[in-house]
């Protein structure tokens, strides 16, 4: 299997540690993490959208925390176009009928309520309301018509939110120090291929070797691109730790 080393991918991994050690550190698994404070000054809605687009945080995860399905997460996504995780390429669908095309069957329906003189009225979370009320504003969302569960589910976002970030941050440092850690070697290998160099011109009386030595040129090119990588990734270091 290919070793997944994308920085989503680390993060993933990294909260998933971070949501076994908090439930191994919870006095009873059934006890509730407390709501962090703040955690209503977000709607539910906003905070599944920051989960979706922003963190590594499994899609599955999401719902569960959310008290959904995944489908229905999915289908917030697509209707309110939110950032997608991942590049799909889909296949063109074949054309159907216009009798069984989807725009035509919803004008149909569309064409047959508006002969109906009492078709219902549907408010919030599908429910039936009065036809005065038709037009009024209705709240919309993920458990709008729950304020309870849609508190708890918020403050279990915010907590995810929290680890997320977290297991970003560390799977970013991670990142820099496998990048710093390249740079160091590469400079050292390079280092170590001008003493070698050297080392055999002197044995074959090439010493001092030529400016124009075209072998020494090129190690000296190299030795600049790697102490150039190295300072990228030193000031990539110190822009992390705000330095």
């Amino acid at each position: 299997m290919t070793r997944r080393s994308s920085l989503r991918a680390s993060a993933r991994e990294i909260y998933r540690d971070l949501v076994a050690a908090q439930a191994a550190s919870q006095a009873s698994p059934c006890e509730e993490a407390p709501a962090e404070a703040g955690a209503g000054d977000k709607s539910l809605m906003a905070r599944v959208r920051a989960l979706y687009e922003e963190t590594p945080v499994p899609v599955r995860e999401i719902a569960r925390l959310a008290g959904v399905t995944e489908r229905t997460i999915y289908k917030y996504a697509a209707k309110r176009n939110w950032k997608p995780r991942y590049a799909w390429a889909y296949p063109r669908a074949p054309a159907l009928p216009a009798a069984r095309h989807p725009a035509a069957l919803h004008a149909l329906r569309r064409k047959l309520r508006r002969h109906v003189p009492f078709a219902p009225v549907k408010g919030a979370g599908g429910r039936f309301i009065r036809r005065e009320a038709r037009g009024e504003p209705v709240a919309s969302g993920l458990h709008a018509t729950d304020r309870a569960q849609a508190a708890r589910a918020s403050a279990a976002c915010a907590q995810a939110d929290a680890l997320a970030q977290e297991a970003l941050k560390e799977a970013d440092a991670q990142r820099r120090a496998r990048e710093r850690d390249k740079a160091f070697r590469f400079v050292n290998r390079t280092l170590d291929q001008i003493n070698d160099y050297r080392e055999e011109c002197k044995k074959k009386g090439k010493w001092p070797i030529p400016a124009d030595d075209a072998i020494q040129w090129a190690y000296s090119c190299q030795l600049s691109a790697a102490a150039d990588w190295l300072d990228i990734v030193t000031q990539q270091d110190k822009k992390a730790e705000g330095l």
